[in-house]
């Protein structure tokens, strides 16, 4: 096929697939018929032990082994086609499939662009999102620390009690000693053990602390612990490689999607949401925390968590080589402060990565 002035040919994925299948097979048929050659054989030296060399004798042995290797071929053949079959169909479908999603992709870099896509009025670019629900981001209320008292961030601790927080996670003051739990244990379980951050421990708050023992938690260097209010009916999207710690009453999950956005955010097909009235305790990778602004342009790895809700636009050189080559910067579409940008966060993914966005979809589909 052609895109653009340029022809893509995609053939060898689907070659490659009926070529390791035919080879497969072809030495699971040649293992098989030496298996049956020497059990015949076998039978052959026992029979012929027992009766002697008679032409009777061996015209048995002879016809069994036709009628073996026959029954074998014939089945093995069978076999043979039936797989062939299957694997081009899957082959096929996963390569239309891949293509679907490898034009989507395009598609979504030109329409979000923007200098190119439709205006929604006469000064607003269309835009994206990934919650499609009705009404505006919110504004994020943060407080960005070295270290953190976690009986000084605004919460009601009669009513909810406890924390959760990363084992890795430096900790100190009362109550602070492990206790080792599994919290939400279905939600963003896979994500979790992956970044071992399903084992956390748990930390009761009390209104007695002193000032001197206050339950506390940091991390070491530069970085900043960063303390997100989550306010009821909200949804912040989060990295869960960036997870300390959250309060008990927040729920996190795992949405799935095949909007492109997750593609050009980094985030996969699977991201992770807190939601509920509580608050998220993230860790930044630089010293600098600041909130997004409208109409700022930055890049999807320096964003460390947003509203869900967050609408944005791309920056981008909207060419062939710009567009499977090279990432786009994002443009917030939306109120300021609705999502965090951490300064310290590397500008651009590596090669591997950049490669595997690339071809993503030839393998991973949906």
């Amino acid at each position: 096929m052609k895109v653009w002035k340029f022809r893509i040919s995609l053939g060898w994925l689907c070659s490659d697939i009926l070529r390791a299948v035919d080879n497969t097979i072809q030495s699971s048929f040649t293992d098989a018929r030496t298996r049956i050659v020497q059990r015949i054989k076998d039978e052959a030296d026992a029979l012929l032990a027992q009766v002697g060399h008679t032409t009777s004798a061996v015209n048995d042995i002879g016809r069994k082994f036709i009628h073996d290797t026959f029954d074998t071929a014939r089945t093995t053949a069978t076999v043979v086609f039936l797989l062939l079959l299957i694997s081009s169909i899957v082959s096929n479908v996963l390569l239309v499939c891949g293509l679907i999603g490898g034009l989507n992709l395009v598609f979504g870099r030109l329409l979000f662009d923007r200098k190119l896509s439709p205006r929604v009025t006469p000064t607003k670019p269309l835009g994206f999102r990934l919650d499609q629900t009705a009404g505006s981001p919110a504004k994020l209320e943060y407080v960005a620390k070295n270290q953190i008292a976690l009986t000084d961030v605004g919460y009601d601790h009669r009513k909810m009690p406890d924390w959760f927080v990363d084992l890795r996670t430096t900790r100190s003051g009362e109550g602070t000693h492990m206790r080792l739990c599994v919290p939400q244990p279905i939600s963003l379980a896979l994500r979790r053990i992956f970044s071992g951050r399903y084992l956390m421990t748990r930390i009761s708050l009390s209104s007695e602390t002193t000032e001197s023992s206050k339950p506390t938690i940091s991390v070491l260097g530069d970085a900043k612990i960063v303390c997100i209010k989550v306010a009821e009916g909200q949804r912040v999207i989060f990295r869960v490689a960036d997870l300390r710690a959250f309060s008990m009453a927040l729920k996190l999950r795992s949405v799935y999607t095949a909007h492109v956005g997750t593609h050009i955010l980094g985030l996969g097909a699977f991201y992770a949401v807190a939601e509920g009235k509580g608050h998220l305790i993230l860790a930044s990778d630089g010293e600098q925390v600041k909130l997004a602004p409208n109409g700022g342009s930055f890049l999807s790895e320096s964003m460390l968590c947003w509203d869900s809700r967050s609408e944005f636009t791309l920056a981008q050189v909207p060419s062939f080589l710009g567009i499977w080559l090279n990432e786009p910067s994002l443009v917030s579409n939306s109120v300021s402060g609705s999502g965090l940008l951490d300064e310290g966060r590397p500008n651009g993914s590596g090669m591997m990565v950049r490669l595997w966005r690339l071809f993503r979809f030839l393998f991973m589909p949906f």
